[in-house]
């Protein structure tokens, strides 16, 4: 193989589950181009994990995919560049190809693999063994299922100094992500801020993580709190966010990609999803180090904090006697 494509237009969490298979295909192609093709976004992504793709092609949209708006002229030009580019086999690792083995076909590349066409689509497997699925079905050995977030020392000075002005040195701190791109997966901002104060009054800072697009939702939760909060909403680049997850003790979020940053990171998680999203597709696969909970339509205080004194407990010791009242958070 002289050039290979990797084509999956989506969003941060979906790529962070494909790394396995990257890796994967890497160390078996060892001297092929891989190009990922996808997202506007995506270029930082490709360039980050630089040790498995060697390059990143913009993908413009195409009818019937909702990530990017469709332009005719440009998905043309962009059609005519693929065919030029002569790729040797395509994988197609953008959904159940309904739609998009039609995008890959159009590449003209010698091959395309993907679900559709090598294997009969399996919509609620995994996302991580999905795709490790589907090299394997190949004849690939796989280089592991777990997680990767490489993050530059740039980076990491970055987190140092957002750490030390946000006031989280001082004592061990925990991360709330209470957003999403997607409403329906969010959980009530009281709710967090409940969890919050609970975590204050046993001695552990918190942080608030969230884009520009949701300080909003963020000042609710600060608002909400007794306590004072770091609220980091819109302030850390993706690797900076990474090293302050890394960083952090515990991790609460809805299912978004910061769920996903948070395991590929290593640090203890526990993801909140809503009956808008699948467990069994989207959470963790280390259920001992990450807790994944629903409640139906949402999950509870009650469902989240015992499973929050058990991770933290492993480290620092008994601490349900720190059950905070739910006075003030509009519970």
């Amino acid at each position: 193989m002289r050039k290979i494509a990797i084509f999956r237009a989506l969003e941060l969490g979906d790529l962070i589950c494909l790394v396995p298979a990257l890796r994967a295909l890497r160390r078996h192609y060892r001297r092929a181009e891989i190009c990922l093709i996808s997202l506007p976004w995506a270029a930082p992504f490709a360039d980050r994990f630089g040790k498995y793709l060697d390059r990143f092609i913009e993908f413009p949209g195409y009818p019937g995919l909702p990530e990017q708006p469709y332009d005719s002229a440009r998905t043309e030009s962009f059609m005519e560049r693929m065919r030029r580019e002569r790729f040797d086999i395509v994988w197609q690792m953008h959904g159940s190809g309904e739609i998009t083995n039609r995008v890959a076909a159009d590449f003209q590349a010698k091959e395309v693999v993907g679900y559709g066409l090598t294997l009969p689509w399996q919509e609620e497997e995994h996302e991580v063994v999905k795709y490790l699925m589907l090299v394997k079905a190949r004849g690939i050995p796989l280089q592991g299922n777990h997680l990767e977030f490489p993050v530059s020392g740039e980076e990491k000075e970055e987190y140092l100094m957002i750490r030390e002005r946000a006031g989280l040195t001082g004592r061990p701190y925990t991360v709330l992500h209470p957003g999403a791109k997607d409403p329906r997966k969010r959980h009530d901002p009281a709710l967090f801020a409940r969890l919050g104060d609970t975590l204050e009054a046993a001695g552990f800072a918190t942080a608030l993580t969230g884009i520009r697009k949701e300080i909003d939702l963020l000042e609710q939760v600060e608002h909400f709190m007794a306590h004072h909060p770091a609220n980091l909403g819109g302030q850390t680049g993706l690797g900076c966010l990474a090293e302050l997850l890394r960083n952090a003790e515990l991790v609460i979020a809805n299912d978004t990609g910061v769920s996903h940053l948070a395991q590929a990171v290593g640090t203890k998680s526990i993801i909140l999803f809503t009956a808008h999203s699948s467990v069994e597709r989207w959470g963790p696969l280390d259920r001992k180090k990450h807790v994944a909970l629903t409640g139906g339509e949402a999950a509870t205080y009650t469902d989240i904090i015992g499973h929050v004194w058990r991770l933290l407990g492993e480290k620092h010791g008994n601490l349900a006697t720190y059950q905070f009242s739910d006075h003030g958070h509009g519970l």
